[in-house]
């Protein structure tokens, strides 16, 4: 059995294959050079082999080498066409995929792209980025929405920055023009939260240059760069944030500002995604504030966290009512009021967000034993409107607390109040006010307490239908 192979059409072969190797067409065509060539080169050396075995079994054996090195160049041509991937699940993808319509445009793409590597690399948060350039042959295939989401799963990315990078002639001159889109992935988000994603994209896009001239063309490429780098930064943090992931988003967002308040031009660009940076940041550090709090059992790194966040939002009454709350912990009781009355001064002027405030009032008129203000101002925290993790974190408050001061009988009563009126927590609330009226019975400070106790106690027996024995 011989096979022939024309030598003078393999460099034009080849050719076509190394410009077309992403393609099923050239991987078929190099499978069939390969297998060939290697039957021709098997052929010619063992011809005039003196074994008689091997002159009889020739055909096989050059059959075998061909299929072995066909299969090599299948395995070569899936592991250089796969996607590249996040190296692992603690970083955050960020995948660009933009194709060039000239030589000169994928230049200066390429210069944006390596600019953006640069400035990334000097930022704190570079540890946690992990950067995926697609090339051509994958970038060409991302020219939509539903591209793009593609190959942020084919990617394991969270952030993919698609589109076009594109040189043109205009009035005698050269100009270049990235045209760009962005995709952020994240957790399921209630459509709220979806709002401000699509929000976040309005304002970090807004007032953006991505088109510039030949001669522009050093300034050009890192404006660009910078773009891109701010939008994503801001949108993936806010992202981040929404998903729960508030230390990322911190990093991210803490980069950002910093950037932007070393640059008074760009800060004044952006002036409306700089105010709402601070807000983000603020936010994040309270959270992580009341994480350490409830979780690490840590308010000293709870207040400083909390400091830290209205470094950034002085007047946030969130992060102002868990400052009162650490205070009271850390057992600095007159900061703790003073931050309270800081509260309804700023309230009266500016309206209130929200009333979790009001439980820490109330909270500090029972310590105070002023049973009367304290009932009416959590009859008020009870009217208004808090989320029922607010009121979850109050209950956890008061009990760790009473862990600590357990002679404090009279939030015994408080809890009770807290699980019968907030929570209906019925058998709770049951099993507090008894043990409220037992360790204060006798005790002339907790009439009034006690008698709403016995009040409520008998109340709920009815409801549970407990009878008396």
């Amino acid at each position: 059995m011989t096979m022939k192979i024309s030598p003078e059409k393999i460099p034009a072969l080849i050719e076509w294959i190394e410009r077309n190797w992403h393609k099923k067409t050239a991987l078929i065509l190099s499978i069939l050079i390969v297998f060939v060539v290697s039957y021709w080169v098997i052929g010619f050396i063992l011809k005039d082999s003196n074994y008689k075995l091997i002159n009889e079994y020739l055909w096989l054996i050059q059959l075998s080498f061909g299929t072995l090195f066909s299969f090599i160049i299948t395995i070569l041509w899936f592991n250089s066409n796969k996607y590249p991937r996040r190296k692992n699940n603690s970083l955050i993808g960020l995948v660009i995929a933009i194709r060039s319509n000239t030589e000169k445009a994928k230049r200066v793409q390429q210069d944006v792209v390596d600019k953006f590597r640069q400035i990334i690399s000097k930022v704190q948060s570079a540890d946690i980025i992990d950067l995926i350039v697609l090339r051509d042959v994958h970038a060409k295939r991302v020219i939509d929405k539903r591209s793009a989401i593609e190959i942020s799963d084919k990617c394991n990315a969270h952030f993919v920055v698609w589109g076009k990078s594109l040189s043109y002639e205009h009035d005698a001159s050269e100009q270049y023009k990235f045209d760009p889109d962005f995709l952020v992935r994240h957790k399921p988000l209630e459509p709220q939260q979806r709002n401000l994603i699509v929000r976040a994209f309005e304002e970090s896009c807004n007032n953006r240059q991505w088109e510039f001239l030949e001669k522009d063309v050093f300034k050009g490429i890192n404006t660009t760069a910078e773009n891109i780098r701010e939008i994503a930064f801001y949108v993936i943090g806010i992202a981040a944030f929404l998903s729960s992931d508030y230390e990322t988003s911190l990093k991210l967002h803490n980069d950002l500002y910093q950037l932007l308040e070393s640059d008074s031009s760009e800060r004044k660009k952006l002036i409306l995604l700089y105010k709402r940076l601070k807000l983000w940041i603020s936010d994040s550090y309270m959270l992580l504030s009341i994480s350490s709090y409830y979780e690490k059992k840590d308010p000293k790194d709870a207040y400083s966290l909390i400091e830290k966040s209205l470094n950034f939002h002085p007047n946030h009454q969130g992060a102002m009512t868990c400052k009162a709350q650490y205070e009271f912990s850390l057992g600095r009781t007159g900061p703790a009021k003073n931050t309270i009355k800081q509260i309804e001064s700023l309230i009266k002027k500016e309206g209130s967000s929200g009333d979790a405030w009001l439980y820490s009032k109330a909270f500090l008129y029972f310590f105070d034993e002023d049973y009367e203000k304290g009932s009416i101002a959590y009859k008020r925290a009870f009217d208004g409107k808090v989320s029922e993790r607010v009121v979850d974190s109050v209950v956890l408050f008061i009990q760790e607390y009473l862990v600590e001061n357990p002679q404090k009988i009279q939030f015994l009563y408080v809890l009770g109040v807290l699980f019968y009126l907030k929570k209906m927590n019925l058998p709770e609330a049951l099993i507090q006010f008894e043990e409220f009226i037992l360790l204060s019975d006798g005790n002339k400070n907790f009439i009034k307490p006690r008698d709403k106790a016995r009040k409520y106690t008998e109340e709920i027996k009815s409801k549970l239908e407990i009878k008396e024995d």
